[in-house]
């Protein structure tokens, strides 16, 4: 089975929601994978980007065997790779459209995802607070003004708007709005902090509960598979 890379780049619609979203994967989906792939760290497996054969499909029970799972796609790669097939990152590249027209639509489409990953690495997912270098150092200040985490603040926009220019210049896309960097940063903090209370998730525009197992069950009967 073949998984291009994760929908690496992002193409953003009108308003600044569409933007946020399309910053969020490019500098900050992206490259955590990149880095999490490259350190055997993480074995990705995403979504709408997978390829696979037909015999392997039915080899793991079908679509059936996952269609509960909140984390479907990395349970699809796990029974893939329990059947000794590797799952491998291609070669090219996979666009994703980012049509969030709110930032309700946009909070609960991140809340999800981040909720899917803490499902399936939750120490690795709460190790990930190092990724967010602005709001720990907003948090410093708080905690106690001053220059040194002024500083901090400073070089952590100037580190993620290099590495959203890298990925650019990498991928050939248009500018992104740097001037959402740093909102971008606090509501990625945001997320990460809320996706440790509770474990319901939006999908759709439907409600679920999620077990410990990572299994959902519809808080709508008309939804419910079971």
């Amino acid at each position: 089975m073949a998984s291009p890379r994760p929908d690496p780049t992002a193409t953003a619609g009108s308003g600044s929601p569409a933007r946020l979203a399309a910053l969020g994967i490019d500098s900050h989906f992206l490259p955590a994978v990149a880095v999490g792939s490259g350190l055997g760290l993480a074995k990705p497996c995403f979504g709408s980007t997978i390829a696979l054969r037909t015999e392997t499909l039915r080899a793991i029970g079908g679509f059936g065997a996952l269609a509960n799972d909140l984390a479907d796609d990395y349970v699809l790669g796990e029974k893939v790779r329990g059947l000794g097939l590797t799952v491998a990152l291609s070669a090219f590249t996979v666009g994703h459209s980012c049509p969030e027209g709110s930032l309700r639509d946009l909070l609960r489409q991140e809340l999800r995802w981040a909720r899917t990953v803490r499902q399936i690495d939750p120490a690795g997912h709460a190790g990930s607070v190092i990724a967010h270098p602005l709001p720990l150092a907003v948090l410093a200040w708080l905690a106690e003004p001053g220059a040194v985490p002024i500083l901090a603040a400073l070089a952590a926009v100037a580190a993620r708007t290099g590495l959203c220019l890298a990925v650019e210049r990498v991928f050939g896309l248009r500018p992104h709005p740097y001037r959402l960097v740093p909102a971008r940063d606090l509501l990625s903090f945001g997320i990460f902090l809320a996706s440790f209370v509770g474990r319901g998730v939006i999908w759709r525009g439907h409600r679920y509960d999620v077990d410990a197992a990572g299994v959902m069950t519809s808080k709508d009967e008309a939804l419910n598979p079971r």
